[in-house]
């Protein structure tokens, strides 16, 4: 190797620390917890709170046709905030994660209705919001099960051969209602246990809370004609040659702006860093023999 060309990146070992794993559940549950009190009928607040707190959206690993759960993060370590997928011309998703294992490749898409709405009329038959919810995961399935699709939404999200090459199994979430509706009876929860199915999960407002480490500090980002910008970044993410969201995705000031419980100190940091290593990013993805990481880190992944 001619280290006259190699460039070294060194971590910051004075940088403010995120905030801790413990501190964020804590912080993050209670602020959850108030939004259902308080603003139960406002769709718009949970897809605000959970752009910024993406921990929160289940299925990062939700791969189907496999029978397990992947050990894998996230394609990017990103969610998609409304992914604008051709074919669709109804109601496009709130969210989408990009899951994959050994053998499988789930775009996983959820749709979040307000927590106010209910499953069931009073004559105990599905609701007419639920049924329209419904209607908008089967319209999904249909799209992404029609083949002529599948390779604009390849290039529409950046997906790699690798991930292409693998057996493509969508996932299909929908968070809705609050589960006091029907968990203390047996035939209504007999009923909305039987709306799950293989590739489909339907799930209450109360089963969500943020997954810690390994699978913390995720980033969430919009997508346009394969860019990827960040509009949300878990307030635990530590940024370096390792966080794999950074890797050819714009962030702006009002991205590290937005982060919930998050120190000013913290955000400037990460304001100047981000830049640093999206550099570092550029280069290895050139060549990775032309950088290299010197010094020691604080943190695992360093910063």
């Amino acid at each position: 190797m001619n280290y006259m060309n190699v460039r070294a990146f060194e971590y910051e070992v004075s940088s403010p620390p995120p905030i801790s794993e413990d501190e964020y559940r804590k912080q993050a549950l209670e602020e959850y917890h108030r939004l259902l009190q308080t603003s139960p009928e406002k769709e718009e607040v949970f897809q605000d709170f959970l752009e910024v707190n993406p921990a929160f959206v289940p299925g990062m690993n939700a791969t189907a046709g496999s029978g397990s759960t992947s050990s894998h993060g996230p394609f990017r370590s990103t969610l998609i905030s409304q992914p604008r997928i051709k074919g669709i011309e109804g109601k496009i998703p709130d969210f989408m994660w990009l899951a994959f294992d050994s053998s499988v490749f789930s775009p996983v898409l959820i749709e979040i209705e307000a927590p106010a709405k209910k499953y069931f009329t009073k004559k105990r038959s599905y609701s007419g919001d639920l049924a329209q919810a419904l209607t908008q995961l089967n319209e999904w399935k249909t799209i992404l099960n029609d083949a002529t699709y599948r390779s604009t939404f390849f290039r529409d999200f950046d997906i790699p051969l690798d991930l292409q090459a693998k057996g493509f199994w969508p996932v299909y979430i929908l968070i809705y209602g609050r589960r006091n509706e029907f968990e203390h009876d047996q035939v209504l929860n007999g009923l909305k246990a039987s709306l799950n199915e293989a590739d489909q999960r339907i799930m209450s407002f109360d089963r969500l809370e943020p997954f810690g480490s390994p699978y913390a500090g995720y980033a969430t980002c919009k997508v346009k004609t394969a860019k990827y910008e960040a509009i949300g970044l878990d307030p635990r993410s530590l940024i370096g040659h390792k966080a794999d969201f950074m890797d050819d995705t714009k962030f702006t000031q009002m991205t590290t702006d937005k982060m919930m419980f998050t120190a000013n100190q913290r955000k400037a940091f990460l304001q100047k860093r981000i830049p640093f290593w999206q550099e570092y990013w550029k280069l290895y993805k050139k060549d990775p023999t032309s950088v290299v990481i010197d010094g020691d880190s604080p943190y695992l992944w360093g910063e």
